[in-house]
């Protein structure tokens, strides 16, 4: 045992994002939390392969609380995606995966009521249908 001080001078960034994918009905939702701000996300792309060729997509990018999300409602029910997220920090990019996901078939989705538990004033809640139908909320 050693009576050793150990001092770090200068923080050390932590970079690695927790990243979850989740496949929905209709869509895949990439969700992550970087462990240093500086990070912001500038793009996500897709593959149909691990080792594919990636693409940009046009995902819906968003954030709730300290949880940033895309959304690729371009995914095919049934198919296997691979996803990177490209992020900007101070001025380089860094990449983020390969992640792997498939989206499900959709009947219908409800999404989680938003802000939850809600004591007054408006929600949001979210769903999906597999077509274009009259819906009563």
């Amino acid at each position: 045992m050693s009576d050793a001080v150990w001092t770090i001078e200068t923080p050390v960034p932590v970079i690695a994002p927790m990243v979850d994918v989740v496949a929905r009905p209709g869509a895949n939702r990439i969700e992550w939390r970087f462990g240093a701000p500086e990070y912001t996300v500038v793009r996500l792309e897709r593959a149909d392969a691990e080792n594919g060729a990636y693409e940009r997509i046009d995902a819906e990018i968003g954030s709730e609380g300290v949880t940033s999300y895309a959304i690729d409602r371009s995914a095919q029910a049934g198919v296997d995606y691979w996803y990177k997220l490209i992020a900007l920090h101070t001025g380089s990019e860094v990449t983020f995966g390969p992640f792997a996901a498939r989206a499900q078939s959709l009947s219908f989705a409800l999404s989680r009521i938003a802000p939850n538990p809600s004591s007054s004033g408006p929600v949001r809640v979210e769903f999906a249908l597999p077509r274009d139908a009259r819906v009563r909320v």
